[in-house]
């Protein structure tokens, strides 16, 4: 993240420009964590760090150049697991993840066994289809299988990446242009 935003274009727009920047890191690349630098003095960027959702890692002493000298400078960051708990973004995707994934049990003839979502369920598992989606498929596979493993679902398999074929164990889904397809696996 880059803090050094000049006065006038401070707020709401910048706000939402770092959401949409952190999906697009988090998603769309091989990025698992953003750090930035926020020097001594400079209390704007501390500001737009924290209400980003960073947060401060540590302290490097005197490893930032300003005016001709060194200066401390705290080191804030986001890391995807913290990122996923707070998008805006990625609840709708795992909320429509679910309701397609029940089309297609339904299309099988396979009765979906429901399971509890927890609190954090759609937003792991949007998080993952948007990773898988945007050519992510092992980074959206590991995150969304660490996730489960510690919540007591089952983890994903990858079967192919060209075309995107993903194991649900009974269940093969197929991704492809943004359409999620499925069928039996033999």
């Amino acid at each position: 993240m880059h803090t050094a935003v000049m006065p006038h274009g401070r707020g709401e727009i910048v706000m939402e420009g770092s959401k949409q920047a952190f999906y697009m890191m988090f998603t769309q690349t091989d990025c698992v964590e953003i750090l930035t630098h926020c020097p001594d003095g400079n209390v704007a960027a501390k500001a737009g760090a924290r209400a980003s959702g960073m947060r401060m890692d540590w302290i490097a002493d005197g490893a930032y150049p300003n005016n001709g000298h060194l200066v401390d400078c705290e080191i804030y960051s986001l890391k995807i697991t913290d990122w996923i708990l707070q998008s805006p973004f990625v609840e709708q995707i795992g909320v429509w993840f679910h309701k397609r994934l029940r089309e297609i049990y339904e299309s099988l003839g396979i009765n979906l066994e429901e399971h509890s979502i927890d609190r954090n369920h759609n937003k792991v598992v949007g998080a993952a289809v948007a990773m898988i989606a945007a050519g992510q498929v092992y980074k959206g596979i590991s995150i969304y299988n660490r996730w489960a493993v510690m919540s007591s679902h089952d983890p994903v398999f990858c079967i192919s990446t060209n075309p995107i074929v993903i194991s649900l164990g009974s269940v093969s889904l197929k991704m492809k242009n943004g359409e999620i397809e499925g069928e039996l696996c033999q």
